[in-house]
């Protein structure tokens, strides 16, 4: 997948698709002059697709891999797992809905899902609401936003079980 910027035709993203761990997407804000590979936090699974949020200041970017959609902007150093209200699964194609600010997504086999997009404010709250996924995604999230605080809450209804493991 190849995408370029709606605001500066020098600065564009190649995604790759195999199992070469730490060679998955590569930036360039020269023209293709010079590459950075900004792989860092995805997992060595297939990249199927990516798109650029068109206007973003940030130079704001989704991509969908084999087991869901990632998120990266210029504030950001490592890619951030976005299951928001979306399946883990493989998705084949991104699409921004700007009329209404929805992250539209194709899946293999899961149909299509919608998410609002990203808001750095809100996102990856340490609420965990999504069902859809039997919360598997939102927990992720709620986890990784929570690397910069003291505390991770859980309310667990009598008799469950919750495992965490280091991934």
């Amino acid at each position: 997948s190849v995408i370029v910027s709606d605001t500066d035709p020098n600065k564009v993203w190649v995604t790759f698709s195999g199992y070469v761990d730490g060679e998955k997407v590569y930036k360039t804000t020269n023209g293709g002059t010079s590459w950075t590979n900004v792989s860092t936090g995805l997992p060595n699974l297939p990249i199927n697709t990516m798109v650029y949020v068109n206007g973003s200041a940030l130079d704001a970017v989704y991509l969908g891999a084999d087991i869901g959609v990632y998120y990266l902007d210029n504030n950001n150093t490592t890619w951030i797992p976005y299951f928001n209200n979306l399946p883990n699964c493989s998705v084949r194609d991104l699409e921004i809905y700007y009329p209404s600010n929805k992250l539209r997504v194709a899946t293999y086999g899961r149909g299509v899902w919608e998410s609002d997009v990203y808001n750095g404010d809100t996102d990856c709250s340490y609420v965990v609401t999504n069902t859809n996924d039997n919360g598997i995604g939102s927990l992720r999230c709620a986890i990784i936003a929570a690397t910069n605080t003291d505390f991770i809450n859980f309310d667990i209804p009598p008799n469950s079980i919750i495992n965490l493991t280091n991934v």
